[in-house]
């Protein structure tokens, strides 16, 4: 269903799943079992999905995807008046961009430019909030153009791990916005797109994800240490799933929903779990108020922000926006 306006704010209790004392498949003893919330917020001005959701200097914003059109516009979402407000249009129509913030500005590096699934676009653009301008700088390196990446910010670098070019890739990267330059890290152990990445406790976690089609899952998480540029493989996922959103919150990774459901009708998953790097063991939340796919998450204040996605697999594209705490 598509909601506008302000919707009535409804809570749903999360409490781990689980049977308490015992132990656990990540290893170690389980701990007491967290509990969260989720909450409806200003629903987005359209429907959205495919694109990308970054916290920036107090704000939300998404920026592109199919509204249900490919768009180039970006919105900012103000948590303290639960509303949102256009910025400055993306230099093109963009969908699946690769995005994260460092210092205060917005990056995007590499995106399937207007309808293409095919050739993605190498071009990188930093938005300045203060300005209201994006500015192209150094472009991703010849060949390693890529959309659909597992994307997260650590010490000052953004790192992108796999996506599509056409097909799925491993190929991994960092961009250093402060000298303008690309990096190439040794490869993913396997191809991944339409995953999600976190960094914790000064490495960097890639879960969820897909390769070459939608149930092509991928259920392994990858640990990446930047100071020995080294995989390790930790415990997989409960629920493989692609184009699904995380972010990290408490140190621990969230991933939330996802397409490729068998079991549903609108091929969708509603599960909402959660990796702690420090045991080696996820954890299972009741589901999301409203499952979807091919939506991003960020992280602002304690708390993470799901605006849009879709309901159904493939397209069916939303304008929900919740909270999760």
């Amino acid at each position: 269903m598509i909601r506008h306006g302000v919707c009535a704010i409804a809570l749903l209790t999360l409490a781990a799943c689980g049977d308490g004392e015992g132990s656990t498949p990540g290893g170690g003893e389980r701990d007491a079992a967290p509990s969260g919330t989720e909450q409806r917020l200003q629903a987005l001005p359209t429907v959205r999905q495919e694109h990308a959701v970054v916290a920036l200097a107090g704000e939300i914003y998404v920026i592109g995807g199919f509204a249900p059109g490919v768009t180039a516009s970006v919105a900012a979402y103000d948590p303290a008046t639960n509303a949102w407000r256009a910025v400055a249009d993306f230099p093109t129509a963009v969908h699946h961009a690769n995005a994260a913030a460092v210092d205060d500005k917005l990056y995007v590096a590499g995106y399937y430019p207007g309808n293409s699934f095919l050739a993605p676009e190498p071009k990188l653009f930093e938005y300045d909030p203060r300005q209201n301008v994006w500015n192209e700088r150094s472009a991703m390196p010849a060949g390693t153009q890529r959309a659909a990446a597992c994307v997260a910010a650590l010490g000052g670098k953004i790192y992108l791990f796999g996506g599509a070019r056409g097909g799925t890739v491993a190929e991994a990267s960092a961009y250093d916005p402060a000298a303008d330059t690309w990096e190439t890290l040794p490869p993913l152990p396997e191809t991944r797109e339409h995953c999600v990445a976190g960094a914790i406790g000064g490495k960097l976690y890639i879960a969820g994800g897909r390769a070459d089609g939608i149930t092509g899952f991928r259920p392994k998480t990858w640990a990446f240490d930047p100071a020995s540029r080294s995989y390790t493989e930790k415990a997989a996922i409960p629920t493989p799933r692609g184009g699904c959103a995380g972010a990290v919150l408490d140190k621990l990774l969230f991933v939330f929903s996802g397409e490729g459901n068998a079991a549903d009708p609108n091929g969708v998953f509603p599960k909402i779990e959660a990796y702690d790097s420090s045991a080696d063991r996820w954890t299972a939340f009741p589901d999301m108020l409203v499952p979807r796919h091919g939506f991003g998450a960020a992280e602002l204040g304690g708390r993470i922000y799901l605006p849009g996605g879709a309901n159904h697999q493939a397209f069916g594209a939303v304008d929900d926006h919740t909270v999760f705490e």
